[in-house]
């Protein structure tokens, strides 16, 4: 996963150079030069604590004297430097405890990445994808099992406030090659590796497709929804702190 990486922070950096003063539609707070200096203050944060071995000061500091496309040239590598340290079962910190691996970093980075990738494509418009069926499924997983199951439970008040309003809804995902059911309840969601019978909804679609809702990337119309229309627009806005 660390080629896809690369691969990605390659069309991610091609398409924001060539657009540094276009409005970024899925993060409108942004242009180009703004969405790159995300990445590169990323990159570098995660660089400095897998070095460190510790949560990095954060921001981290600017790379001076570097215009916006070169600093996140130079962040890329030595990003990529630190994570091919080692084997990705090595231990190192992470934010997320129950997997304090390399191995982590070089999942989440190459999902960072494709997720910005596709911030940077839509500048210009169009349809961009996930191109990798792999990844995209990694994707899905690490959102279902990490940004909700686990950021649920160590969340804050506002996704506590979320979890009440939602409680008691089952929501399942089905890609052609996996699918997952989501029980929500106010402590927590809870992750079935299969469709149960007794889902409010189903949500379904290409990997890409379901990969880049669930981060709301595209819309509802990009999926197909078997079930209580209803009850998936409830859980579909309520991912807003799962995807800040």
């Amino acid at each position: 996963m660390h080629n896809e990486f690369l691969a990605e922070a390659r069309l991610l950096r091609q398409a924001a150079a060539a657009n540094l003063d276009g409005r970024v539609p899925t993060c409108p707070d942004w242009n180009g030069a703004q969405l790159l200096h995300h990445c590169t203050q990323v990159y570098d944060g995660v660089t400095n604590g897998m070095k460190a071995n510790a949560a990095p000061d954060w921001p981290p500091p600017e790379r001076i004297g570097k215009d916006t496309a070169t600093g996140f040239d130079a962040a890329v590598a030595d990003l990529s430097a630190t994570l091919n340290v080692g084997q990705p079962g090595d231990r190192t910190w992470t934010w997320h405890g129950p997997d304090q691996t390399v191995g982590f970093w070089i999942r989440r980075m190459a999902l960072e990445t494709v997720v910005h990738r596709i911030d940077a494509e839509l500048i210009d418009g169009g349809s961009p994808k996930v191109n990798n069926e792999d990844l995209a499924l990694e994707g899905i997983d690490e959102f279902v099992t990490v940004m909700l199951a686990w950021y649920s439970v160590d969340g804050n008040e506002e996704v506590r406030d979320i979890l009440e309003a939602l409680q008691g809804l089952r929501i399942g995902l089905k890609a052609p090659q996996r699918s997952w059911t989501l029980a929500i309840a106010p402590d927590g969601i809870d992750v079935e590796n299969d469709v149960s019978d007794d889902t409010d909804a189903i949500v379904s679609a290409d990997p890409s497709d379901l990969m880049l809702w669930l981060w709301k990337r595209v819309s509802t119309e990009s999926v197909d929804v078997v079930g209580d229309m209803a009850a998936v627009d409830r859980f579909w806005t309520s991912l807003d702190p799962f995807t800040a």
